[in-house]
C-alpha cells in the first residue's frame, strides 16, 4: 500500500480498520500453513501506527480446553479476551 501515512492522516478510523483486516487476515493464513505480507509504504520517516486490536482466537479445541481450565488465561495471556472472535 503506498502512502500510507498520507491515507492516514485523511482517514485515521478508516486506516485503523483496513490494518485491523489485513493482519487478521495475515493470522487466518498462518493457521493454514500459508502466509500473508502486507508492505506498506510510508513517506514520514518517523510515522508510527497505533497498536492494532485483537483478541486471541481460538479453534475449537483450544476454545474447550481453555473453558476447562483452571488457569486464568486472561491473567497468562494479558488481555480480557474469551477466546471469541472480535
Amino acid at each position: 500500500l503506498r502512502d500510507f501515512d498520507k491515507f492516514t492522516m485523511a482517514y485515521e478510523l478508516d486506516s485503523s480498520g483496513i490494518l485491523d483486516i489485513l493482519s487478521r487476515h495475515s493470522r487466518s493464513a498462518l493457521m493454514l500453513g500459508l502466509r500473508w505480507i502486507v508492505l506498506l509504504h510510508v513517506s514520514e520517516p518517523d510515522f508510527r501506527f497505533e497498536p492494532l486490536q485483537f483478541g486471541v482466537e481460538l479453534n475449537i479445541d483450544e476454545a474447550s480446553i481453555r473453558a476447562n481450565s483452571l488457569i486464568d488465561w486472561s491473567a497468562v495471556l494479558g488481555d480480557s479476551s474469551d477466546g471469541s472472535a472480535s
